[in-house]
């Protein structure tokens, strides 16, 4: 690959610097007191001479062809002297382009979680050549704790691309060429697929690698995420839940695993694992700037503050912890926090196994359940005693 001219990369100074890096990457014999003169076979089998000048990191060796520089893994450039050709070079020559993939959604519903963030990263001979990251505005806000794991707000993503303007410039980026993902097979690729056959284009259906899957099967550890994965081969970790940050970790993963454990890659086709994801869901409405407008402003239950030390032990809401969810009808959020405070009770901005009451508001449409009503129910089922208030039935207990 040829490189830029602010590429990083450390120059061989000297002639002993040159012998001791030619022989470190097998290139020169030990005995030899000079550097093995080097030939490099092009993609039409042409042959021209070069010169090992440096290296980039690892094994990725600088060389000058010409005028240039070029990058090129130790092992190629090995074999192009007539080596004998090793399993590990034969498991790169036949994946020398590939694309790490990566997205961040709105849940973990491979049914219904929307994509807010797409990444991507194209690896060529090894070595990251062009990059992808498109943030994606969905049809309704960011759930809070998606917005805590990523950091990704419902003000960065107003005025983003619609996933229907997104979608299409990051399959014309991934193109047909091979896959690699952390959980690829199991959650990426479901939720891209599924989103593929709702905008009515074809979906991802290139040769796949999944690291998670790699990993567990030749690594034994406690955990498998891609965190662990880093942490475990001693490779560097960039930014965690964004998408591009988790291409460049699974990226150098991926290269960790293919260098320490050749026989456990594997590539397959996503086909038998687009059935996993849930039937598609009917299609969402886009919310309007009234409805976000009143989720932005909704106050956070650590600004609710009771308004009185009086409190009533017998008030059914005295010592509650209270959630809303989906949009009041006969008072404001701030109004009906501030209510619940008065009397005792404790505001919460999230579901959780410590809720006592979710209020759900009676603006809310009865045939679409908020992720917060989805997730108390899902406790109430675990045997959590969480109680499903209408807004009338909290004006009475008011």
């Amino acid at each position: 690959m040829l490189i830029a001219p602010n590429f990083p990369w450390h120059r061989a100074d000297s002639p002993e610097e040159q012998l001791a890096l030619s022989k470190e990457f097998g290139l020169t014999p030990k005995s030899y007191v000079h550097p093995k003169p080097l030939i490099y076979r092009d993609m039409d089998g042409n042959i021209v001479p070069c010169t090992l000048v440096g290296r980039q990191s690892g094994r990725y060796a600088i060389i000058e062809i010409g005028d240039a520089l070029h990058t090129i893994h130790a092992d190629c450039l090995a074999d192009m002297q007539g080596a004998a050709r090793t399993r590990r070079t034969e498991l790169r020559a036949t994946r020398p382009v590939y694309t790490v993939i990566d997205i961040e959604t709105t849940g973990l519903d491979r049914g219904t979680a929307e994509i807010i963030e797409f990444g991507a990263l194209r690896v060529e001979n090894g070595t990251p050549t062009e990059r992808f990251s498109l943030l994606v505005q969905p049809s309704a806000p960011v759930p809070p704790v998606c917005a805590e794991l990523t950091g990704i707000t419902d003000e960065m993503l107003a005025g983003q691309p619609s996933i229907s303007e997104a979608l299409p410039a990051f399959l014309a980026f991934v193109g047909k060429t091979p896959l690699v993902g952390q959980n690829l097979l199991d959650f990426d690729l479901p939720i891209i697929n599924r989103v593929c056959k709702e905008q009515g284009v074809p979906p991802l259906d290139s040769q796949c690698c999944d690291t998670l899957l790699t990993a567990r099967s030749c690594l034994r550890l406690p955990g498998y995420k891609l965190e662990a994965l880093a942490a475990a081969l001693h490779v560097p970790q960039s930014t965690a839940h964004r998408a591009l940050g988790d291409c460049e970790t699974t990226h150098r993963v991926f290269e960790a695993l293919i260098t320490a454990h050749p026989a456990s890659v594997r590539w397959s086709r996503p086909t038998a694992h687009q059935n996993k994801a849930a039937s598609p869901s009917a299609p969402r409405p886009r919310v309007t700037a009234k409805q976000l407008a009143h989720y932005q402003s909704r106050p956070k239950a650590k600004e609710i503050v009771p308004a009185t030390g009086l409190f009533d032990p017998a008030h059914p809401l005295f010592g509650k912890t209270c959630v809303l969810t989906g949009e009041l009808v006969h008072m404001s959020d701030r109004d009906a926090m501030q209510r619940i405070a008065d009397c005792g009770g404790l505001n919460a901005d999230n579901v959780t196994k410590k809720t006592d009451l979710l209020i759900v508001g009676g603006g809310s449409s009865p045939a679409r359940k908020s992720g917060k009503v989805k997730k108390a129910e899902d406790y109430i089922e675990r045997g959590i005693p969480i109680r499903i208030l209408t807004e009338e039935e909290f004006e009475k207990m008011l």
